[in-house]
């Protein structure tokens, strides 16, 4: 006779996670890349992939809350592909990776939550189950799951039925669907600690809030477009079919296509290419 998995009494309840853990859950948007994090500290601190802060300087961070904020990065680990953001954001409400990371207490089939903002859908909560806890693969140990994982869902966190932390989503097979990775939680919280501990050592210096409210901020074309049309008070809806064009509605259904580009360094002009009336 099989036995309850004890994880059965809450399975599927993933409600009162998603409405706690989503404003733990930032968008990291640089001048290429957008991705998702964990804040992890009531100063600001967030864990996300290395890739996803890769070459940047300064970023925004956006909260669930509406709160959005200067960062930067201040320490990355490329080969656990692993990085710690400087936000300026203070809150007493952050996710406790001290309480609530989850050890190697993971089996296949168990189920687990994904949050993050797939393809820029923001605050995108995903559920799936644990295909594999232990997926050797490139000198590396994953959690490999079915959750849907895309651009966007890197850095943020894999949950299981009690909000805890069992791992950081990192990346996914290209054409492919059900085979997304995440760094385990054990992983994540060492490099945590070890952060922490060459912080104190002096190894690494976390800039003030007035060096980051003082770094010069770079646009990415998605944000200039994005701050455009929040500004016009249009819909916007990014074109899969063609590659840095969007389709923007207005107030009175009329719609229209914008694509974006470089006229100089950091700066963009926005082309219109096509009015379409009623």
């Amino acid at each position: 006779m099989l036995q309850k998995n004890t994880n059965d009494a809450t399975t599927g309840n993933w409600k009162s996670i998603i409405q706690e853990c989503r404003n733990y859950v930032p968008i990291i948007e640089g001048t290429e890349h957008l991705g998702a994090g964990l804040l992890v500290s009531s100063d600001g601190l967030i864990i996300t992939n290395a890739h996803v802060v890769e070459g940047q300087q300064s970023l925004f961070v956006s909260l669930y809350d509406g709160t959005r904020a200067k960062a930067t990065p201040v320490h990355e680990h490329g080969r656990s592909d692993l990085a710690i953001v400087k936000a300026l954001i203070h809150t007493e409400r952050f996710f406790e990776l001290s309480r609530r990371t989850l050890a190697n207490e993971r089996d296949a089939g168990d189920d687990v939550l994904a949050i993050g903002h797939p393809k820029g859908l923001s605050f995108t909560a995903t559920t799936g189950i644990i295909s594999e806890p232990q997926r050797a693969l490139q000198d590396s140990v994953f959690i490999q799951t079915d959750v849907a994982i895309n651009p966007g869902n890197s850095g943020g966190p894999l949950l299981d039925v009690f909000g805890k932390l069992i791992g950081i989503n990192t990346w996914m097979f290209r054409d492919s669907q059900g085979l997304g990775f995440a760094i385990p939680s054990d992983q994540v919280f060492e490099y945590w600690r070890e952060f922490n501990r060459m912080y104190r050592a002096g190894k690494i210096a976390i800039p003030t809030d007035d060096q980051i409210s003082q770094m010069e901020q770079s646009l990415s074309p998605r944000q200039v477009l994005e701050s455009a049309a929040e500004l016009t008070e249009i819909v916007i809806e990014e074109n899969q079919d063609r590659k840095g064009s969007w389709t923007a509605w207005t107030t009175s259904n009329k719609f229209f296509f914008v694509s974006i580009r470089l006229c100089c360094i950091n700066r963009y002009n926005l082309l219109v290419e096509g009015l379409q009336k009623d």
